[in-house]
């Protein structure tokens, strides 16, 4: 479960930091929605915002801005023992949506995937309300978008369509 920050509201820290973890999460992080299938019910879509790094500083900081949590990254090959520890700074559902929401002016590289996470926590965000077919096979092609937007190889540009 996500750490919400005490006394922490994204709209309210300055330019600089807002620009700062906007260019740290461009160069070092991930925006993506991703979809779980619940055994008993229909398929649980979610935002999740990370960044890895070895440093675990920069990491502390947007904890601090936007709450989420901080482990050790357990990705590192069991063979690369030269390589240093690092940590994840993970936050999700409407956390994520709080940070991006106040960090997208200041993306240059993730607004293709930070607006098409916002397009899909809006689609989410109806509590209370039965999902449709519709809406349901809306959220699948953003999730299959977010997967391309974030697919790593020859850096071609994806079309809006």
């Amino acid at each position: 479960m996500d750490k919400q920050p005490e006394n922490a509201d994204p709209r309210f820290f300055s330019i600089e930091d807002k620009a700062w973890a906007a260019g740290f999460i461009d160069g070092e992080g991930s925006v993506g929605l991703y979809r779980r299938r619940e055994t008993h019910r229909h398929e649980e879509f979610y935002v999740r915002l990370s960044a890895v790094n070895t440093v675990i500083a920069p990491l502390e900081k947007l904890q601090l801005m936007f709450g989420g949590t901080i482990h050790p990254n357990s990705t590192r090959p069991s063979h690369q023992v030269h390589w240093k520890d690092s940590w994840i700074w993970v936050c999700s559902h409407r956390l994520a949506e709080n940070a991006l929401r106040a960090l997208l002016p200041y993306f240059i590289v993730k607004v293709p995937q930070a607006e098409n996470a916002l397009a899909a926590r809006a689609l989410v965000s109806t509590k209370g309300k039965r999902r449709t077919a519709i809406l349901t096979g809306q959220l699948n092609d953003l999730a299959e978008r977010s997967k391309a937007l974030n697919k790593k190889g020859n850096g071609l540009a994806i079309s809006d369509s």
